[in-house]
Order: C-alpha cells, then structure tokens, then sequence
C-alpha cells in the first residue's frame, strides 16, 4: 500500500538486466516473493504484520478527516486495500519483466497455493479455502506464461502421505492452468528441512513420488532446489546423491517420455499413491 511502484519497476529492471542479460532468453524466469503474499487472509503467523501494518496505515489516512471508523469498518478497508494494491504491484511486475524478456516463461514461486497439510486425511485435494485463494488470484496467473508450484515434501519419510500431497498440489496447478493453457514446472527438492547432517536425503520412496507423480501428471519439468547454506561442507554427500539416485531417476523418466509419446494419450500410467491417475501427454522432462 505504502509501496513506490516506480521505483520497484526500476529495481526490476535492473534486476533482470544483472540476472538475465540475454534478452533473447527463452528459459524458466521465476519471480519469488515469499516474505508475504498477495491477499490479506493468506498473511498469517509471521506474515501477519502486513495485516497489521495494513491497519495502521487506514488508521494514518483517515486519522484527521473527522471520520470516525468502526473495527470493521478499518478492517474492510485494510482488507480492499491490501488485495487491490498486492495485486496491481505483482501485476505490474510481471508485465514489465515480460516486457523485458518476451521469451522467457515467466511465472511466481509456489503459486497456485495449497495448504501444507493436504493428503495427511488420506485424500487427494487442496482445501477450499486455497482453491478460493487461487480463484480470486486468476487475474493475475492469468498474467503468468508457467506456474511454478512447490512440492517441497512437508515431513521426513513422507510416504503415501507425500505422494498425496504433491497430487493434491499438482491437481489445483493443473485446475488453474486449464484455462490458460500454459506449462507447469514443478519446484522439488532432494533434501529434508530443517536439514539435519546425520540423514538429510530424501528416502527412494519419496524422491520417487516427488519426482515420479510430476511426470505421471503430465508437468514439463521439474527444478530440484535446496539452500546454500554451509554448501561447502554438504557438496561432497549431495554429488554422491545425485549420482546415485536422482541421475538414475532422471534418465528413467526420459526414456518413458519417449515412450510416452507414442502410446494412446488416454491410456493411464502406473498407479501411485493406491490410486490410477491418468496423465496427459507429456512434452518432455527437463533436469
């Protein structure tokens, strides 16, 4: 609200100008803002002093206009104007770094949302409260020219559990992608956090339905990340890891994308998490 979109704009320019100097550049560009997110109801927990800086600024604006407000009355105005101005500043930045980098897929880390507890019931779905969330943001995915949703597994040793929740996150990807017809790259991670130097790998299990359930529901990639902190001293066990397990993984999913490509496109995959989910053509699996 208080935000100087001008000068934001200009800091994005130059952003992009250091990050991506070719301006041909026709790669995966993720815009990631985490320290808040762009609707009211959505800033909870540490995220909930947007809200009340939010308030306090109603309070500032109205402060000398001899106009007395209601609890409700400086909420609602806090909640109209947050929403409008998150998304008018996430709108314009988007716009401008596609102005910059035509050919880029341009796109926001860990949108569309889903709650981090999704498949712990035993189901597959997103809650409606974030299926809401993600509705009311459609103009602004509309926007987007990829989705990059997190499917950061939530605990160690998910299992079944993992499996479900990265179905319940890539099926609201795919819900709100349907319309706009544009790629889904899935944000995967390899290690567990907080990380924990006796055992921080992901188990097979869950690097396979971290990595196998994105390929099965038809994403066109999958970006592994992790934190850099102390990378000195966990480069050596994480070389060993990718070689071991995550290359092995990757080259199996390309050789059953190029199989992929030939079968029947409605023909179901093999079954995961107890369940048959059945998987558009893929167009390719990027490592």
């Amino acid at each position: 609200q208080r935000a100087n979109l001008s000068a934001h704009l200009s800091k994005v320019r130059s952003d992009i100008d250091k990050a991506i100097p070719n301006t041909n550049f026709d790669g995966l560009a993720i815009i990631d803002y985490e320290d808040w997110r762009p609707l009211w109801e959505h800033n909870w927990y540490t995220k909930r002093i947007y809200r009340n800086a939010s308030l306090a600024y109603v309070e500032e604006q109205y402060k000398n206009t001899g106009k007395t407000l209601t609890k409700d009355d400086k909420l609602n105005i806090a909640k109209d104007e947050f929403n409008r101005a998150a998304m008018k500043f996430l709108t314009e930045t988007i716009r401008e770094a596609k102005k910059m980098r035509p050919n880029a897929l341009w796109g926001f880390y860990g949108m569309p949302f889903c709650n981090y507890n999704a498949g712990k019931s035993g189901t597959v779905g997103c809650e409606e409260v974030f299926e809401k969330f993600n509705d009311r943001l459609q103009p602004l995915y509309a926007e987007a020219t990829a989705f990059y949703p997190s499917i950061y597994l939530p605990s160690r040793n998910s299992g079944r559990t993992g499996c479900l929740y990265v179905t319940s996150v890539l099926q609201e990807a795919k819900r709100c992608a349907k319309k706009l017809s544009i790629p889904i790259f899935t944000f995967s991670g390899i290690e567990y956090f907080p990380l924990k130097s006796a055992d921080p790998y992901y188990s097979k299990e869950d690097l396979f339905h971290s990595l196998n359930t994105a390929f099965v529901m038809g994403v066109q990639g999958t970006i592994i990340w992790s934190s850099s902190k102390n990378m000195a001293e966990r480069c050596h066990g994480i070389g060993d890891y990718v070689r071991k397990y995550v290359g092995p993984k990757a080259e199996e999913l390309k050789a059953r994308d190029k199989i992929k490509k030939i079968r029947k496109p409605n023909k179901p995959d093999q079954p995961f998490c107890g369940q048959t989910i059945t998987a558009k053509k893929n167009e390719g699996i990027f490592f």
